[in-house]
């Protein structure tokens, strides 16, 4: 009897408890309005990858999310104004904006939101030193401006280098096919490229700058092999590039095909195709996920839960390798198919009063495989 009633009464406390949480996360807020501008993601590329991963965590919130795609030919920060303001001009008035800068253009849409009295998270790309200087850090000189999310891509571009060349350090020709030349990702990648190469005393041919499309990609690779035909490892910035660079070595004898290495960046469904196929060996990505982890911050903020004494105003993510180790975890997750796996609210500590910290990684969603 005293075992059953000390069970009994454990029992009730768990339940109370339980009780106690489910109550505060029933609290938790969700009808906010917010507004994700992102480049056109109607392709099959990263931001494909972005929208879908971030449409699903807005799901599991709850949120009233709403993704403006704004098409190539219009991506300027005048057009990201106007359309902020086109939105502004309906009703409800977004309660939160998520969005990437355009290149000089960060000064004038901070001003708008601070204008405006809008919180906005950036995502993405890496800011340089010459813009800091103008803007500050979030939340020092633009208060509404909460936070900056964006990747290592120098560390990435340093772990590229680093796996594609492994121990070996002579008799490789390295060719180097970078994104566009006023790119900041494609810059942070190359120098993480240049500082492992300088350490480690590698030659590398010169860097040829392309569009990020597959078909200058492929024609750029085939002229690389042409004239350097003992070229044998290909640093590419983004699946994209080396997928074309993979098309291109398809056209050469076999032989020659088993000789030269390809790696990149990005998880999509075209490197994950590639990598299955062995024609690329490794792509570094998981930063598609940076639009689910601000949607989370957004969220805990707007209900009174600031992040910002735990994570600091300005994150960095880490991108991982996709090999053929963890083809199978990660095509599930790319390809949406294992979305229902995952339940983002598990990171929020709106909806998890217990949750001590953030546990923005990749590599726990792949563990839910």
């Amino acid at each position: 009897m005293k075992t059953y009633i000390k069970h009994l009464t454990l029992a009730s406390s768990l339940l109370c408890v339980h009780s106690v949480w489910a109550n505060i996360a029933s609290q938790c807020q969700t009808d906010f309005n917010i507004i994700h501008f992102v480049p056109d993601s109607t392709d099959v590329g990263f931001w494909k990858q972005f929208t879908l991963a971030s449409t699903a965590a807005a799901q599991d919130l709850q949120l009233n999310y709403q993704v403006i795609s704004l098409p190539k030919n219009t991506r300027n920060r005048y057009v990201f104004v106007n359309a902020i303001q086109q939105k502004l001009a309906q009703s409800p008035k977004p309660d939160l904006v998520i969005g990437y800068f355009y290149l000089h253009g960060e000064v004038s849409i901070l001003r708008f939101f601070e204008q405006k009295q809008i919180p906005f998270i950036s995502v993405n790309t890496s800011l340089p030193t010459a813009t800091i200087l103008q803007t500050g850090q979030p939340r020092e000189k633009f208060t509404y401006w909460l936070a900056h999310i964006s990747p290592d891509d120098t560390n990435a571009g340093y772990q590229l280098a680093q796996y594609l060349i492994r121990d070996d350090t002579s008799n490789n020709t390295i060719a180097v096919i970078a994104g566009q030349a006023q790119s900041m990702v494609s810059e942070n990648r190359i120098k993480g490229l240049t500082n492992y190469s300088q350490q480690h005393a590698i030659s590398l041919l010169p860097t040829i700058h392309v569009d990020w499309s597959a078909v200058n990609g492929y024609s750029v690779t085939q002229k690389i092999l042409s004239r350097v035909k003992e070229t044998n490892i290909i640093w590419t910035a983004a699946a994209s590039i080396g997928v074309g660079s993979a098309e291109a070595i398809q056209e050469l004898p076999t032989e020659q095909q088993n000789n030269i290495t390809i790696g990149s960046f990005d998880w999509t469904p075209q490197a994950i195709e590639a990598i299955k196929t062995k024609q690329i060996s490794v792509s570094y990505g998981g930063h598609f996920l940076e639009g689910a982890w601000a949607l989370v911050l957004a969220l805990d903020y707007l209900n009174g839960l600031d992040f910002v004494d735990e994570t600091g105003s300005t994150i960095t993510t880490r991108l991982h390798p996709l090999t053929q180790d963890n083809l199978t975890q990660v095509s599930e997750l790319v390809t949406g198919n294992g979305w229902n796996k995952n339940d983002f609210k598990k990171l929020s500590k709106c909806f998890n009063p217990s949750l001590v910290h953030y546990n923005f990684n990749v590599q726990s969603l792949l563990k839910q495989r």
